[in-house]
């Protein structure tokens, strides 16, 4: 294995990049079994697996206390980052909606964030493969109540 990473390490940093995406990623401890002793394993960063695949731009419809955004399942995802443009700063994500209902648990969104001073909702997404080509979810945002 450790041949195979140093012969990687030549070819440059994307062919690297685009090999590991594309062999679906070595867990930490795989990675960690593939380092030579006394040195640390090879990691990639976040930044770089997300341009080996795009992040899905969703806009979020509404106004600026309420927005909508409408994300597809069909075909599945595996760590598929979904960036949403909010309509507002202040708002927070309220409820998720799956259509159709059999969709239901066939799903998972992790890592929820917001970037660019809060204009946008960067959540990772994972679906199987097995949903229906109307299959989608729907994020609702909210923003706080006034007081």
């Amino acid at each position: 294995m450790h041949d195979a990473l140093s012969a990687l390490r030549t070819l440059g940093r994307s062919a690297v990049i685009a090999a590991m995406a594309a062999a679906a990623i070595m867990t930490g401890a795989a990675a960690a079994s593939a380092a030579p002793a006394g040195q640390a394993a090879p990691r990639v960063a976040q930044a770089e697996l997300a341009a080996a695949q795009p992040a899905m731009m969703v806009r979020c419809h509404g106004t600026a206390r309420r927005c909508w955004a409408r994300v597809s399942l069909a075909g599945g995802a595996s760590n598929r980052l979904v960036v949403i443009r909010l309509t507002g700063r202040h708002l927070r994500l309220h409820w998720v909606q799956v259509r159709p209902r059999s969709s239901r648990g066939a799903y998972n969104l992790s890592h929820g964030h917001y970037t660019h001073r809060r204009w946008r909702y960067a959540v990772t997404l994972n679906a199987v493969q097995g949903n229906p080509r109307r299959a989608h979810l729907t994020l609702h945002f909210r923003a706080p109540a006034r007081g």
